[in-house]
């Protein structure tokens, strides 16, 4: 499996190559999904999606790593509405800058 991080505005902070030495089907998908805000500098995470077979191999927090070191790079706010984005920075007692809990707290 390869995993290229790609950085620009609004677009995807992590690829997954499924090559053929992948353990990862081609057909699977792996996604941290964003929806834009009424703001141009903010997002919200409100999904994450990993295949039932490949959870728990921590694929779902490398990538919620990489949209927010995206997030950062590309001086985004971000309002986490999915629950495991929210438990990944309960667990891990994650303090981002990016992060805001609504649309005013990041005005």
């Amino acid at each position: 499996t390869h995993i290229v991080s790609s950085i620009g505005p609004l677009t995807p902070p992590l690829t997954i190559d499924h090559s053929t030495s992948s353990p990862i089907p081609s057909c699977s998908t792996t996604a941290l999904c964003y929806l834009p805000t009424r703001f141009q500098r903010m997002v919200e995470f409100y999904h994450t999606e990993i295949p039932i077979a490949y959870r728990d191999l921590g694929l779902g927090d490398l990538l919620v790593v990489q949209g927010f070191r995206w997030a950062e790079t590309t001086k985004l706010l971000v309002i986490p509405t999915c629950p495991f984005v929210r438990r990944y920075l309960a667990k891990n007692n994650t303090n981002c800058d990016c992060v805001v809990e609504n649309e005013n707290e990041g005005l």
